[in-house]
């Protein structure tokens, strides 16, 4: 990619085992599709989120410089997933537009281990919290910060080490694991509302609790347990008719 932006090349192409980005693990959901089109900040999303067809680092020199990238796959003669501006997929028709779709892909993470924390009525103990899992060098993810509790994630090989820090701070903590992130990407999502009712209403009607969420302006993230990870996707899958995405 580097290469790429020396050059001021047209586009760059990533040849990968897959036709393109889909709008899920073929694996899980047989009838995923293919992308023809996403924006730099989905295709971003889509990557952080878990899917593995581009490097993060690749996506992020491609997103800061605005070079387009062609998702192929060297078996097939296909066009794959280009993945440039909005203006240019709509331009050349290769996406629906957001309003009508808020929804264009699920990817998701497995491993993950559930820390919820009570802080005993000192809101203090906050940045103790934080302090201690920083300085030993703990990353953690989809926080959600309450008065008098926390919840985050973190990756399970290190929920030990978790589990030493907080006994050794005297935290008083519950741990759920394994659990995983099923996140749905999609610009559509923006300033729409229904969106987070229809995930509610397709992981209740599947049978799967959701032990966490988080948002941003182009993702809704849920935390459920690892072994109902592939049943949600798939509830989720033809919940937003991701199967029907052309």
């Amino acid at each position: 990619m580097v290469l790429g932006v020396a050059l001021q090349a047209d586009y760059v192409d990533i040849f990968t085992d897959v036709e393109g980005v889909m709008t899920a693990d073929p694996r899980i959901v047989p009838e995923a599709q293919i992308l023809k089109g996403l924006t730099y900040t989905e295709a971003a999303e889509i990557v952080q989120q878990g899917a593995k067809v581009i490097h993060h680092k690749a996506m992020d020199v491609a997103r800061e410089y605005r070079i387009p990238i062609r998702v192929r796959s060297l078996s097939d003669e296909g066009k794959g997933t280009l993945i440039c501006d909005i203006q240019t997929l709509v331009r050349e028709g290769l996406r629906v537009l957001s309003h009508e779709r808020p929804v264009y892909s699920i990817a998701y993470r497995r491993g993950l281990a559930q820390f919820r924390v009570g802080f005993g009525g000192h809101p203090e103990l906050k940045l103790r919290l934080f302090q201690a899992l920083a300085e030993h060098g703990v990353s953690i993810d989809l926080i959600n910060l309450f008065p008098e509790s926390t919840a985050f994630v973190v990756d399970e090989k290190v929920k030990e080490k978790v589990q030493t820090i907080l006994s050794r701070e005297g935290f008083l903590f519950e741990m759920t694991s394994p659990c995983a992130k099923v996140s749905l990407v999609g610009s559509g999502m923006a300033d729409r509302p229904g969106v987070m009712s229809q995930v509610v209403e397709a992981l209740r009607g599947a049978g799967i609790e959701i032990l966490q969420t988080s948002d941003s302006h182009v993702t809704i993230s849920c935390l459920v347990a690892e072994k109902d990870m592939e049943q949600a996707i798939r509830a989720l899958h033809r919940k937003f008719q991701l199967d029907e995405l052309c």
